[in-house]
């Protein structure tokens, strides 16, 4: 009883690391795709 609950404690913790990565790496990639839009939009103008 206690294994499956230490189990899927940690199975959520591992979920909820995943998906806070996943998020960081979105925006990450959406903060660089903004940059280089205003960076090729300063060139262009």
């Amino acid at each position: 009883m206690h294994l499956k609950k230490s189990k899927s404690e940690f199975i959520t913790t591992n979920q909820s690391f995943v998906w806070f990565g996943t998020r960081s790496e979105t925006s990450y990639k959406t903060q660089l795709r903004s940059v280089i839009l205003s960076r090729l939009e300063f060139v262009l103008l």
